[in-house]
This record gives C-alpha cells, sequence and structure tokens, in this order.
C-alpha cells in the first residue's frame, strides 16, 4: 500500500473536523454551556431550502460543477437539539445527481446568535453523461453555520 503525505494530512484534518462536530454536538446537551441571550432561541420545526454550485470531487461519473436545488426539514428531539433530513439534487451538465441525509444539529447561543454543529450520513447517486445506469456512494459529513435572528420565529 502507497500512503502520500498529502493522503496523511488529509486524513488528520478530517478526523480534526469529525472531533470538533462531535464536541460540538455533545456539548449541547450539558446545561452549563447553554447562556443567556438576548434574542429567543430558535424553537420548534425547522425548515430551509437552498440553491447554488455543487461541486463533485474525485467522482468518476463528473467533474463539472453543477447546478443544484434542495431543501431541509428539522424536527425538534430537545430544546437545542434537532434531528435534520435533508435532499439535494441536480439535472445539469447532463449529469444526473441526487442526495439524501440524515443530522443531528445542535444549537448554543453565541452572543446575539446562534452557533450550530451538526454531523450526519448521506446517500447520494449519479449518472454521469452517456452512462446508462447510476452509480451509488454511501458517505458522512459535518457541517455548521450561524443563526440571526430576523422576526417572530424566522431565523
Amino acid at each position: 500500500m502507497i500512503i502520500h503525505k498529502g493522503d496523511s494530512a488529509l486524513k488528520l484534518i478530517q478526523l480534526v473536523i469529525f472531533l470538533i462536530s462531535v464536541s460540538l454536538i455533545v456539548s449541547v446537551f450539558s446545561e452549563n454551556v447553554i447562556a443567556q441571550s438576548t434574542a429567543p432561541a430558535p424553537t420548534g420545526h425547522a425548515v430551509s431550502i437552498h440553491a447554488g454550485p455543487l461541486l463533485p470531487n474525485s467522482i468518476p461519473a463528473t467533474d463539472e460543477i453543477l447546478s443544484g436545488f434542495g431543501f431541509r426539514y428539522g424536527y425538534p428531539l430537545f430544546t437545542s437539539t434537532l434531528l435534520e433530513a435533508g435532499y439535494t439534487g441536480s439535472n445539469s451538465e447532463g449529469v444526473a445527481y441526487s442526495d439524501a441525509s440524515v443530522s443531528l444539529r445542535g444549537d448554543i447561543p453565541f452572543q446575539d446568535l446562534f452557533a450550530f454543529g451538526l454531523i450526519g450520513g448521506n446517500a447520494s447517486r449519479i449518472k454521469g453523461p452517456g452512462a446508462s445506469d447510476y452509480t451509488y456512494y454511501g458517505g458522512v459529513h459535518t457541517g455548521g453555520g450561524v443563526l440571526a435572528h430576523i422576526a417572530d420565529t424566522l431565523f
């Protein structure tokens, strides 16, 4: 087996990102972490949509930048924890792409904002130009972001 220096560094970076994400989500369950905030906390169900470029990397079917669209739905499990399900799809550049995901998301107050972290798994299928059948992929993902209170229950 041949291991390149870049592969080792990439695996270390992935491990660090994974550990930080797990720590962030686990910390949501600790009552000591939740601080006082002047903005109301996000509660209840969550719905979001997203659109923009998809950047496939190391996928044999395509290396083209695709135009994508998707949505996510979050079901509240605990006060600051949601179970999210999402879908992203694209049918551009002769490529058919679909991705379904499930994530555990935690919200943490941060000054007048709410930081969130998520970790989960996903299943993707892709059919490149000229291909007669789909190729299926499975994987894991981590993510994060910031929520700002806009009005009432809109973040």
